[in-house]
C-alpha cells in the first residue's frame, strides 16, 4: 500500500488552487550551491509566490553534472506539506502508479522523464503531457528546456511577470562547476 499524504488528502481543494493559480518567482536568478552530501550534485532554491501572495512556494533545482540527464524540479508549499507538491524527474526508475480498476498494468508504469502530483486520496502519482511525450528526448540532458515545461505545467512565470522560455531560464550554464574539468584521461 502507498503512503498517503494526509495534509494533501484533507486540503485537496487548496493543494488543486495553488496548482492552478499562476506563480512568480521572487529572484531573477536561481544559485546553484554544492550539495555538501553528494559532491557532483549541485542545489538551488527561490521563493515563489504563488496566487495573488496568498500563499508562498519555493522552488529547489537539483542537477547533477555528471549525469548531465539527471535533475529534478521541485516546488514546495511548506505551509501545507514538507514533502514537494509538484515534480519533475528527469531520470531514474520507472514509477508505478497505484492500483486503479480502470487501468490496466502497464497503463500503470510511468517513465521518466515524467512529473508527480498528488491525487485526491494523497497519493503521489506520476504522468505525462503530450507535449512531453513529443518532446521527451529533447529534454533529456536539457534542463533549460525541461524547466520550461515544468514552468508551463506549474504555472510559474518569472519574476516580471512573464512566462519563461528556455533562452530565459534563470539558470546560466556557467554557473555548473565540471570536477573533472583539467583532468587528463590516458
Amino acid at each position: 500500500m502507498r503512503a498517503t499524504n494526509k495534509n494533501i488528502k484533507e486540503n485537496y481543494e487548496r493543494y488543486l488552487k495553488i496548482k492552478q493559480v499562476k506563480k512568480k518567482l521572487a529572484e531573477k536568478d536561481i544559485l546553484l550551491y554544492k550539495d555538501a552530501g553528494h559532491k557532483d550534485v549541485q542545489v538551488g532554491e527561490a521563493v515563489v509566490a504563488v496566487g495573488e501572495g496568498e500563499e508562498s512556494a519555493r522552488l529547489q533545482v537539483t542537477l547533477n553534472v555528471l549525469k548531465t540527464r539527471n535533475f529534478k524540479f521541485k516546488l514546495f508549499c511548506d505551509d501545507l506539506t514538507p514533502a514537494p507538491c509538484y515534480r519533475f524527474d528527469s531520470d531514474g526508475g520507472t514509477h508505478m502508479n497505484p492500483y486503479s480498476e480502470t487501468d490496466a498494468l502497464l497503463d500503470r508504469r510511468v517513465a521518466t522523464p515524467h512529473f508527480h502530483c498528488y491525487n485526491e486520496d494523497g497519493v503521489e502519482i506520476a504522468y505525462k503531457t503530450e507535449e512531453l511525450v513529443k518532446e521527451q528526448e529533447k529534454l533529456l540532458g536539457d534542463y533549460d528546456k525541461a524547466m520550461g515545461h515544468f514552468f508551463a505545467e506549474e504555472n510559474v512565470l518569472s519574476e516580471d511577470g512573464t512566462r519563461m522560455v528556455p533562452e530565459t531560464l534563470p539558470l546560466g550554464k556557467d554557473e555548473l562547476e565540471n570536477p573533472l574539468e583539467g583532468v587528463e584521461f590516458p
